[in-house]
């Protein structure tokens, strides 16, 4: 479902323009230097750290937007972050089903029983219904090992809830006279996790308890290209996710989990812009061996846009193919689009703040509606 705040995010984005266009020009909106070691542009400008949010992917690996300017040698950094984000994705069948008085239940709550029926009356064989509130809060520590390698080292910790904002949403919807993906035909605040396909069945019928640990993302980047003048960066990443999430909770997949690819870097006058992309390869999916995971291409395009010595607004766009191939009754194996809009501040410490608004922007039955993003980098240390 495509969320309405679509609207204020690409409001946001214009009113980022028109403060870009009038931001002080030279040393003042932070012009690179020679050794590209201005680490108060280097932490502005960078895309932010945040990877697809829909809960069916977040056990499986995913590209994590960098910038392909490296870490200086023997300087590491920290950077803490929080998102927090609301679902509601379903298959047509559900839909469908709860969009008739007549078969859906009064409660409108979603049981195994239900899920399971829906897919063995529909000729797909598949049916999935994803409803609830994830709070993802990461950990991350990249270290410059030497002048052309990175190391980076990202742990997720994640709590799961029915939630609070689903009659906000409701209200929205029906103020604005918005489309409501068929959210008043279901319960509100219920949180639910459920797949299957031929026959193959998981099923979260309740939110986990307490704070879990999600899979440890282990990277490595390697300077490509960095040509003198510190205009463009060339960079490849290779990574490997270990299985330290509870798959039980759907914190993790319980497998080994690999991915390598490419991310670009381009620094002009007063923005910066990034791209990105990664070709992954996902283990097997513990709590359904049967549902096989496919391999997955994702992708990200971002800017920075600089406004003085100490700001930058930030606009991305991050895309990645379903964790499943099945489309047929829904796009859960279709391709995901989400964009985020962010306010960065740098501190008088040197450490910088940044939050921002997680949006979607298809009608796709696998992505988030809507969230919020708050993180901090500590100055780097030598």
């Amino acid at each position: 479902m495509a969320s309405p705040l679509i609207r204020p995010a690409r409001f946001a984005a214009v009113i980022a323009a028109l403060l870009a266009a009038h931001a002080p020009s030279g040393a003042a909106a932070g012009t690179p230097g020679a050794s590209g070691s201005d680490d108060g542009r280097a932490h502005l400008e960078a895309p932010l750290g945040l990877r697809g949010q829909f809960p069916l992917g977040l056990p499986f690996i995913d590209l994590m937007p960098r910038s392909a300017f490296l870490e200086e040698r023997r300087t590491w950094r920290l950077h803490l972050d929080l998102s927090y984000v609301s679902t509601h994705a379903t298959s047509d069948a559900m839909l469908e089903l709860y969009a008739d008085a007549t078969t859906r239940p009064p409660d409108g709550r979603v049981t195994e029983a239900i899920l399971t029926d829906t897919a063995a009356t529909d000729p797909s064989g598949h049916a999935y219904y994803v409803d609830g509130e994830t709070a993802r809060m990461t950990v991350d520590f990249t270290w410059g090992l030497s002048r052309r390698v990175e190391l980076n080292a990202t742990l997720p910790l994640l709590t799961h809830s029915g939630g609070f904002l689903d009659p906000t949403i409701n209200e929205f919807h029906d103020f604005l006279h918005l489309p409501d993906g068929g959210r008043p035909d279901f319960a509100v605040d219920q949180y639910v996790v459920g797949l299957t396909d031929d026959g193959e069945t998981v099923f979260l019928g309740g939110a986990p308890g307490g704070i879990g640990l999600g899979d440890l993302l282990l990277e490595a980047r390697v300077a490509l290209a960095r040509p003198p003048g510190d205009r463009f960066a060339l960079a490849a990443t290779g990574s490997i996710e270990l299985p330290t999430g509870d798959a039980d909770r759907l914190d993790g997949n319980g497998a080994v989990d690999f991915a390598g690819g490419l991310e670009a870097t381009w620094r002009v006058k007063r923005s910066t812009w990034h791209a990105g992309g990664a070709y992954a390869i996902p283990g097997r999916f513990d709590p359904a061996p049967g549902l096989a995971p496919r391999n997955r291409i994702a992708a990200y395009a971002s800017t920075a846009i600089l406004v003085g010595e100490r700001r930058s607004f930030v606009i991305a766009l991050h895309g990645v193919t379903g964790p499943f191939g099945r489309e047929s009754g829904g796009s859960l194996g279709g391709t995901s689009l989400e964009t985020s809009f962010a306010y960065r501040q740098r501190t008088s410490s040197g450490g910088v703040f940044e939050a921002a608004l997680l949006e979607n922007l298809t009608a796709s039955h696998n992505v988030p509606d809507v969230g919020i993003y708050l993180g901090w980098g500590f100055a780097p240390r030598h």
